[in-house]
């Protein structure tokens, strides 16, 4: 996926080098916002508070604004296959390695083959156990992106649980 995106900019007289920059930078960021995130997270564990619900509600409310901001985006918001076009754009496709298995008007499926969370989470030594609890934390924002555009959403296989892809199914 990487390849293709970097294949198309070249295509566009980008310079290749720049656009590997670009998202290696990218990526880069995520993973400063994961361990921030699991920071957070292990100090209120560490501080015997049960703070899981205050970060869904935080990673729901950001996730509003960034529907909202998905939603102006495209042109058809009734259509998955158009919102598959703002949701899995060539940038953020090249920085999560997201392979579109369908995209038709009632059903969307997108295969993520890396995970700048999971991959910063590893690099610090977080259990399994909490890997997935904070992936389906996270996760929350892509269930609220869902539901405020009337969509069905099914997460199924994730990286955090180990396995070698995380499945997201959008469907009307």
């Amino acid at each position: 996926m990487v390849t293709e995106y970097k294949e198309a900019k070249m295509s566009e007289k980008l310079n290749v080098e720049e656009v590997e920059e670009r998202i290696k930078c990218s990526r880069e960021m995520i993973e400063h916002e994961a361990l921030m995130f699991y920071s957070i997270f292990d100090e209120a564990r560490k501080a015997g508070l049960d703070f899981e619900e205050v970060l869904r509600e935080a990673v729901r409310s950001c996730s509003y604004y960034e529907g909202k901001d998905i939603a102006s985006a495209c042109t058809n918001i009734d259509d998955l296959k158009v919102f598959g076009e703002s949701f899995a754009d060539e940038f953020w496709s090249a920085i999560h390695d997201m392979e579109i298995l369908e995209a038709e008007k009632d059903k969307l499926k997108i295969n993520f083959h890396s995970c700048a969370y999971v991959d910063a989470w590893k690099k610090i030594g977080v259990s399994q156990e909490d890997m997935k609890l904070l992936c389906d934390v996270l996760m929350d924002g892509d269930r609220c992106i869902a539901k405020s555009l009337n969509y069905k959403f099914v997460l199924g296989k994730t990286i955090a649980e180990g396995n070698p892809v995380c499945e997201l199914d959008f469907n009307k």
